[in-house]
């Protein structure tokens, strides 16, 4: 093998490599970063670099001592503990501690830049993994516990679709002709994914199944490698739906849409 096709080869494994982990959840990781970079260089510069970033490199050889592993363990949980969540109160108004899953972000962001992308993968330790852990699980119960109390909302993040509102969204794009919307809301409510996935959909993911149309995914938000074996292929069907002609993506397939006209007025017969 020749340096040149060694050169190359390093290339694609890098590639290869960097499609472990979504485009959007390494950009997630940055920013995640840019505020432990941020607290680490307020707090304690002696771990942090001359361009004021994460000495990762030193941190990897600090955590191999156990007593250290610990020391960083509980500075890594103050940085956590300051992560506030500016529009959740507290009775006395002060700001509440971030939601689990936006610190679960830190977390794994923190492991990934210190252990998964350097240069000598040496493996997350599993004492540190057991040791944040118990406290994650701690920030649950807490979290818990005040949703109980009435301090945060029961349920977090947005708010289902609603069969009248996917109805009136259907009838709506339908009536204003729009091929491209009804397109997106069609097949995202009948494949029950993301309008994201609806978009990167191609030909070679439709086929026939009876008397409906069958959807191949190649890859979904929980399941980036697409399934271990060809038992659990991501296979979707999707039926007409003639009574309902708004919401029957085989409208457009068939015939383009057209404007919903108001029927004609009945005229009196001739005397």
């Amino acid at each position: 093998m020749t340096e040149e096709v060694r050169a190359q080869k390093r290339i694609k494994i890098r590639k290869t490599t960097k499609r472990s982990r979504a485009s959007k959840t390494r950009n997630l990781y940055t920013s995640y970063m840019r505020a432990i970079n941020e607290w680490y260089n307020m707090h304690h510069p002696e771990l942090c670099t001359e361009e004021g970033h994460l000495n990762t490199q030193n941190m990897r050889e600090i955590i191999r001592d156990e007593e250290q592993l610990y020391e960083q363990a509980e500075i890594f949980k103050l940085f956590i503990h300051s992560r506030e969540h500016f529009k959740d109160l507290n009775a006395d108004d002060t700001p509440q501690i971030a939601r689990v899953v936006s610190l679960g972000g830190y977390r794994s962001a923190f492991a990934y830049y210190v252990w998964t992308c350097a240069k000598k993968k040496t493996g997350i330790p599993p004492l540190w993994n057991a040791v944040l852990k118990d406290f994650y699980k701690g920030l649950k119960n807490d979290e818990a516990h005040r949703k109980q109390l009435g301090l945060l909302p029961m349920k977090a993040g947005k708010s289902k679709l609603t069969v009248p509102l996917y109805l009136e969204l259907a009838e709506y794009f339908h009536a204003e002709g729009q091929v491209s919307h009804s397109y997106t809301n069609s097949w995202a409510w009948n494949l029950m994914c993301r309008s994201m996935n609806v978009q990167e959909l191609t030909a070679s993911a439709f086929g026939w199944a009876g008397d409906c149309i069958s959807v191949e995914f190649g890859v979904e938000k929980k399941r980036q490698d697409g399934g271990t074996c060809t038992m659990t292929v991501m296979l979707k069907h999707v039926y007409a739906n003639p009574f309902q002609p708004a919401v029957s993506h085989f409208l457009y397939i068939i015939r383009p849409p057209h404007p919903i006209r108001p029927p004609h007025p009945i005229r009196p017969p001739h005397s």
